[in-house]
C-alpha cells in the first residue's frame, strides 16, 4: 500500500494560493508545498490566517514545507545575478519563511543553495546549524534540498553537511530529478542514516532528457511517464523514514499552460495510473 501523496506548489506554479488549496481539496492531494511569494500576496490582499486556516480546513489539506529559502546562506546569489523567474524567492529570509509557516502550520521549511557560488562543507554546516537554532526556537525542521552545481550537490554530501551541522531539526529533501541528475540512485539512500529525509519531491526523468540552462525550468515527466526505476527509489525512502511527506513536483511547460483545475485533474490521473502499475507489480511478484 503506497502512502497518500500531496501537491508541491511547482506542479501548479500558475495557480494563487487560494487556487492550490481548492485544487488540491477537488483532486484529494491531502497535503501541498506552498512557496512565499503566494503567501504573501495572499495576505496581502486581505486574506488573515484563520480564514487560510479554515480554508484549508475545509479541503481537507495541510501545508507541509514552506519552500524554500535561497537568500539566507553563504555563496548565495544576490537578487540582481537571479534570473527574473525566481528572483522574488529572494525577498524572503528565513524570518519571514518563519512568519508564514507559523500562519499555516507548516512544520518544514526547505532549504536550498540554488544558483550557490561553492563554498567549503563545514562553512555551510556552520550556517544550517545557525539557521536550524532559529528555526527550531519555533519548533520548525528545516530540510535541506541537494542540486548539481551547488554546494549542495548530491544527497551524499548534503547528508554529510546535515551532520556536520549537528542540528537535530534538519534533514533531507530528496527530489528525485535532482538525485538521478547528480548520478545517485537507490543504494545512496539506503546508505543513509535511519530517519534522514524529511521530504520527498516526486517526479519522473525520460532517458532523453536534456540539462537546463543555467536558472531555466526543467521539464520533468509525471509519475510513470518517464523511465526512472521509482518503484526502487520510493521503497529505498520509504524504508529509510516511513510515513515522510511526499508531494508531486513536476515543473511542466505542458502543466503550466493548463488551468490550475485542469493541471490538477492531469497529475492525479497520471498519480493514480502509475500507482495501479505498482499495485499490479506487486500482485504479479506474489
Amino acid at each position: 500500500m503506497w502512502p497518500d501523496i500531496g501537491l508541491c506548489w511547482g506542479t501548479v506554479r500558475q495557480a494563487s494560493l487560494l487556487e492550490l488549496i481548492d485544487v488540491a481539496g477537488l483532486h484529494r492531494f491531502p497535503t501541498v508545498s506552498v512557496p512565499p511569494q503566494i503567501v504573501d500576496r495572499c495576505l496581502a490582499s486581505g486574506a488573515t490566517v484563520a480564514s487560510l486556516r479554515r480554508r484549508l480546513a475545509d479541503a481537507k489539506v495541510r501545508v507541509t514545507v514552506i519552500d524554500a529559502l535561497t537568500r539566507d546562506l553563504p555563496g548565495a546569489p544576490s537578487p540582481d545575478d537571479v534570473p527574473p523567474i525566481w528572483r522574488h524567492n529572494w525577498t524572503y529570509g528565513l524570518d519571514d519563511l518563519v512568519r508564514m509557516a507559523e500562519a499555516l502550520e507548516a512544520p518544514t521549511i526547505n532549504v536550498t543553495h540554488f544558483l550557490g557560488k561553492l563554498v567549503e562543507p563545514q562553512v555551510m554546516a556552520e550556517a544550517i546549524a545557525a539557521l536550524a537554532e532559529r528555526a527550531g526556537r519555533h519548533g520548525l525542521t528545516l530540510s535541506l534540498e541537494f542540486m548539481p552545481g551547488t554546494s549542495l550537490a548530491t544527497l551524499a554530501s548534503t547528508a554529510r553537511i546535515v551532520q556536520l551541522s549537528g542540528a537535530p531539526n534538519v534533514g533531507l529533501m530528496v527530489d528525485i530529478w535532482h538525485l538521478l541528475r547528480a548520478g545517485g540512485d537507490a543504494n545512496d539512500i539506503r546508505a543513509l542514516p535511519p530517519g534522514s529525509v524529511t521530504g520527498v519531491q516526486l517526479n519522473d526523468r525520460r532517458a532523453d532528457a536534456t540539462e537546463p540552462a543555467r536558472g531555466e525550468i526543467s521539464s520533468r515527466s509525471l509519475p510513470g511517464e518517464g523511465d526512472a526505476p521509482l518503484a526502487e527509489l520510493m521503497q529505498a525512502i520509504l524504508g529509510n523514514t516511513p510515513g515522510v511527506s511526499i508531494e508531486v513536483e513536476v515543473f511542466s511547460p505542458e502543466l503550466a499552460a493548463l488551468s490550475p483545475a485542469a493541471a490538477g485533474e492531469r497529475v492525479a490521473r497520471a498519480l493514480a495510473r502509475w500507482q495501479r502499475s505498482l499495485d499490479d507489480a506487486v500482485r504479479a511478484d506474489r
